[in-house]
């Protein structure tokens, strides 16, 4: 209820602080820090595109990525792609591959993204014209299926690693927009396995 109350408050307060000439600084101090650069046409529009951006870092995936982010312990060895002009460049920290599940492999394995039959793991997806400039996304880490019989991974045609993926509202370019990302993987049976 405080959370929906104080959205409501910035908003109006943005809305009315502009056009009577009050001072706007006091709602700076709840927009995320990433959002303060932000540029516009004119004053008004400066608020509207920081506002856009504020309820961006509300969303519940950007609030888990900054989180994963925040740990030094959880980012020191993941992949970091950037993003400069259209390209993307990857600087590799990890050379994690898909896994072969022995008993010393599952017992290790801290996180639901090892475990899977359709592993993936994390990386730093990082774009200087976009709010967040940082996301953390995952990465499919097999074509195929880890087959739990044998624990390798079975490229036969019948089932395959996917990314599971999902639209995150971010600023890209300073417009509000939503890009795909993806937040892990599945195995799914081909379509060409019931093709007869």
């Amino acid at each position: 209820m405080y959370f929906l109350l104080s959205s409501i408050l910035v908003s109006i307060t943005y809305v009315h602080c502009l056009p009577v000439g009050k001072d706007c600084n006091v709602i700076e101090s709840v927009v995320p820090e990433e959002c303060r650069s932000i540029k516009g046409e004119n004053q008004t529009d400066v608020w509207i595109k920081k506002e856009q951006c504020r309820e961006v870092f509300e969303d519940g995936y950007i609030q888990w990525s900054e989180r994963m982010l925040a740990d030094p312990n959880l980012t020191a060895n993941l992949d970091v792609v950037y993003h400069v002009e259209g390209q993307a460049t990857r600087t590799r920290r990890s050379a994690e591959r898909c896994p072969i599940f022995t008993e010393s492999y599952i017992k290790n394995a801290t996180g639901i993204q090892q475990r899977s039959i359709s592993p993936w793991r994390y990386l730093v997806d990082f774009d200087n014209n976009r709010h967040p400039k940082q996301l953390v996304v995952a990465e499919c880490l097999c074509n195929g299926c880890i087959n739990l019989e044998t624990g390798f991974e079975t490229i036969d045609g019948n089932a395959h690693s996917k990314p599971i993926m999902w639209l995150v509202n971010v600023i890209k370019d300073n417009v509000s927009t939503k890009i795909p990302i993806t937040t892990g993987c599945s195995c799914v049976a081909s379509i060409n396995q019931f093709a007869s």
